[in-house]
């Protein structure tokens, strides 16, 4: 067992016995990427990225999971066709004025959109950056209050990890960076 396992464990117990004392709770929701769950799929050693996305919040369950699945899944798909204007329909109003200002800054105009954001940011990249890395819906989402991080195993043998923000009950991408799970 890894010193992250070990501490993990011994968190998950002092928490259980801290809540039997209490008289309450339940010990079966998950806080932690403990080695039962889905999260400890992610982690890559203890300060890589997925021990971080890992064991940030709980463990969504499997109704906002799929939620946020659907959202990520027709962003990332938008993505690859270069439907930019699709694409910025599933992102947070934090990530397309993000976008705007980009176009503005990059354009030196005013009255630019997201979806010019998006394209702009793509046009100098290698098509391989726009290629949809999930093979299928999302395996964890992490969330904690409104926040979240969606983690994936992707069509290319890596992890990944997207932030994601539930707002209005809807969840949207927070962030354009998609993270490589195995770095530091």
């Amino acid at each position: 067992m890894t010193t992250f396992q070990l501490l993990t464990c011994a968190v998950l117990a002092v928490g259980c016995l801290c809540v039997a004392a209490c008289g309450g709770g339940s010990s079966s929701e998950s806080t932690s990427a403990s080695a039962e769950s889905p999260s400890a799929d992610f982690v890559h050693g203890k300060k890589s990225k997925g021990a971080r996305f890992a064991s940030f919040g709980q463990e969504a369950d499997e109704a906002e999971r799929e939620a946020a699945s659907a959202v990520l899944e027709e962003s990332f798909e938008d993505r690859a066709a270069k439907e930019f204007a699709k694409q910025c329909t599933t992102f947070s109003p934090k990530l397309q004025k993000v976008m705007v200002e980009r176009a503005e800054l990059i354009t030196n105009s005013k009255n630019q959109t997201c979806a010019k954001g998006l394209e702009l940011e793509a046009e100098p990249l290698p098509p391989s950056v726009l290629v949809n890395r999930m093979s299928g819906p999302i395996d964890v989402l992490r969330l904690q209050g409104d926040k979240g991080y969606a983690l994936f195993h992707g069509n290319d043998g890596k992890d990944y990890g997207v932030q994601m923000v539930k707002e209005d009950g809807e969840w949207k991408v927070d962030e354009l960076a998609t993270y490589d799970l195995a770095e530091k």
